[in-house]
C-alpha cells in the first residue's frame, strides 16, 4: 500500500475531494495499492500556519470548516493540520482562532505537525 499525502487541505478542497472520490470510485484508473493517507495544510488566518501564503483572501466560517473536514472523514482521510510556525509563543497558544480549528478537527482521525515541544503539550 502506498499513501499519498496531498497538499492544499483548505485551498484545493474541491480538487482534493473531486481526487479521492476518483480514487475510490474507480481504482482502476490508478496503479494497485494507491490510497490517500490524509491532507494537509491549514485554515486560512490561523496564526500557528507554518508560513504558506494563501492568494484566495476570503473568510472561512466555523461552518465552511465544519464542512470541510467533515467532507474528508467521511471519505476515510484525516485532516493532517501544519502548526508550524517558527515565531508562535506560548502566549499564541490561545488564540481564539487557532483554538476554534483545533475544536473543529478534535476526533480520532485527524492529526496535529507541530515543530515546537511546548506547543505540542
Amino acid at each position: 500500500m502506498v499513501n499519498f499525502m496531498l497538499p492544499g487541505m483548505y485551498e484545493h478542497v474541491e480538487l482534493n475531494l473531486r481526487f479521492i472520490h476518483l480514487l475510490k470510485n474507480h481504482p482502476e484508473y490508478f496503479y494497485e495499492g494507491v490510497n490517500i493517507g490524509a491532507v494537509y495544510g491549514n485554515f486560512q488566518f490561523c496564526i500557528f500556519d507554518g508560513g504558506r501564503i494563501f492568494t484566495n483572501y476570503r473568510h472561512t466560517y466555523a461552518e465552511e470548516m465544519e464542512r470541510i473536514v467533515k467532507a474528508y472523514n467521511e471519505l476515510g482521510v484525516p485532516v493532517r493540520l501544519v502548526f508550524t510556525n517558527p515565531v508562535v509563543q506560548p502566549k499564541h497558544f490561545k488564540n481564539r482562532f487557532g483554538q476554534a480549528v483545533l475544536k473543529i478537527c478534535h476526533n480520532e482521525m485527524n492529526e496535529i505537525v507541530v515543530n515546537n515541544p511546548e506547543f505540542e503539550q
